[in-house]
């Protein structure tokens, strides 16, 4: 198994864990933390950098999230959508 399929599967795990909703983004961005991109396709690039632009938009309307790295303050819908791009990112990483 690749580093790839390695980080998925944790964060695989880390979403269909009985962890608080508001911990999941922190986890799973950690087990996608420090991941070497420079030999993804610029497909997969594409991709990676659409998603996590969503992420961070969203946590741009939060700053002491960015801080404090404490979810509590974000709203459930953010929160969802956040969870959202980070499993669709996985997903489309693994296909493409």
């Amino acid at each position: 198994m690749n580093d790839l399929q390695i980080r998925i599967t944790k964060v695989t795990q880390v979403l269909s864990s009985d962890a608080l909703k508001q911990d999941k983004p922190m986890l799973a961005m950690q087990a996608l933390s420090g991941m070497d991109v420079t030999h993804f396709s610029q497909k997969k690039m594409k991709v990676f950098y659409k998603h996590l632009s969503a992420i961070n938009e969203i946590l741009s309307y939060y700053p002491a999230v960015i801080v404090d790295n404490n979810y509590n303050s974000l709203s459930d819908a953010h929160l969802n959508e956040m969870l959202k791009n980070i499993q669709q990112l996985c997903l489309k990483l693994l296909i493409d």
